[in-house]
């Protein structure tokens, strides 16, 4: 009976804290980081974090953003600063960002920065 009950809580542990052992290796394709990045963009852009009140996007996410690709986010900022981003607050900054997170040239960016950062990314 000790050996059963042993074996159950050995078991149960490894199970609850081992995770999916696939999440590294989704994690490493270039559409999941490009995703992850200009979602991160737009949080920049609706200064999301600003005042340190929810969890970033990033810590809700299934993937996370690869260590070498978030050196990129320093290169996204520059490029949000310099192209596009009002400099009030407002329903139409609101607007503002969610049309530069549909552009193609932000997911083109994005993918730049992405290729740039992450070497082994497919």
């Amino acid at each position: 009976m000790k050996k059963f009950v042993m074996q159950y809580l050995i078991i149960a542990s490894t199970t609850m804290y081992a995770g999916d052992p696939f999440s590294q290796a989704r994690g490493v394709t270039n559409a999941i980081q490009s995703h992850i990045l200009a979602e991160w963009g737009l949080q920049y852009c609706l200064q999301y974090d600003k005042e340190n009140l929810f969890k970033s996007i990033e810590k809700n996410k299934l993937f996370d953003l690869r260590k070498d690709v978030a050196q990129g986010k320093l290169d996204l900022q520059k490029y949000l600063d310099a192209k596009y981003l009002p400099k009030t607050m407002d329903t139409l900054h609101f607007k503002h960002c969610m049309i530069i997170y549909k552009l193609q040239e932000y997911q083109d960016e994005v993918e730049r920065i992405v290729k740039k950062y992450c070497k082994d990314c497919k």
